[in-house]
């Protein structure tokens, strides 16, 4: 039955990595954000550090006639542009799936945004890794941001599924959310007299409808001489922010807190001036992304 269900939760985690990827790059002078729009594929293409925290979800299945439900909190770890889960790397291709639809873009603010899907989630579970294919799977959505120097995206997974393996027949619902940000980094923090502002959008998913709400986001550095990093996520326009997101000290340009499932937070600032800033978050209300421009 254990098996089944990991079956089901990497199932989600590889469909919902297919919809994106990360590549390597970076590097170029400071610049002033161009008054055309930048290709979100070009931005990815671009970024050299790649963000996942986690992901967190809920399952309510029906497993061989036997009823199981659990909350899932499953933190990775990354370095630069890959991540892992317990020492396992995943795979995350540089080259987006061919499959991807775009439903729908827009304009936040100073960053454009979009929501995708995949249009067929079957070629997405890479057979080569995962030897099930569910007959049902759950919607698949990623509502992405980004600016000049990163990209992030709130990732979701919610719905009904059915399978049969090995004779064991299953049926239920699953709800698993993703985010995700990578960026530009250029490898250092931000520095200088007095301190700097970062105000932008944010997108998380609640974790008791498994609904995406939007929200705004706000990084301070009070001083730069001394950087340290102060995090505020709005979202209907509540802060979700943790005791633990202020504060923060700064190492290569990235800046990290808190235990996934809690009040995780991770971000980096991005440019070759540290004019963006991305970042994800998985607390126990909201999974979420944000991005940010210096004022």
């Amino acid at each position: 039955m254990s098996r089944v269900i990991l079956t089901l939760a990497l199932l989600a985690l590889l469909a919902l990595l297919a919809l994106f990827g990360c590549g390597g790059g970076g590097g170029g002078e400071p610049q002033v954000p161009p008054p055309v729009d930048v290709k979100w594929t070009e931005v990815m293409e671009d970024a050299n550090t790649l963000l996942i925290p986690g992901i967190h979800g809920f399952y309510d299945l029906s497993v061989g006639g036997t009823r199981v439900s659990e909350v899932v909190n499953a933190p990775l770890s990354c370095d630069g542009a890959g991540c892992a889960n317990e020492g396992e790397p995943l795979a995350v291709s540089a080259i987006f799936d061919d499959e991807l639809e775009v439903l729908e873009t827009g304009r936040r603010g100073s960053f454009q945004t979009m929501t995708a899907t995949q249009g067929d989630e079957r070629d997405a579970l890479n057979p080569g890794i995962i030897d099930v294919a569910p007959t049902t799977l759950p919607d698949l959505r990623a509502y992405g941001l980004w600016g000049n120097h990163g990209f992030a995206a709130v990732m979701l997974a919610h719905g009904p599924v059915a399978d049969t393996t090995d004779g064991v027949e299953l049926t239920g619902r699953i709800s698993f959310a993703l985010p995700v940000a990578l960026g530009d980094s250029p490898g250092s923090s931000p520095s200088g007299m007095g301190g700097a502002t970062w105000r932008g959008i944010a997108s998380a998913v609640s974790l008791t409808t498994y609904e995406v709400e939007d929200g705004t986001s706000v990084i301070t550095i009070p001083d730069l001489a001394s950087p340290r990093v102060n995090v505020d996520v709005l979202i209907d326009s509540q802060s979700v922010a943790k005791p633990s997101w202020r504060g923060l000290a700064l190492t290569g340009g990235r800046y990290a807190a808190g235990t996934f499932g809690e009040d995780r937070l991770d971000g980096i600032f991005a440019g070759p001036a540290h004019q963006e800033t991305y970042g994800v978050f998985g607390t126990d209300a909201y999974v979420g992304a944000f991005g940010a421009k210096r004022q």
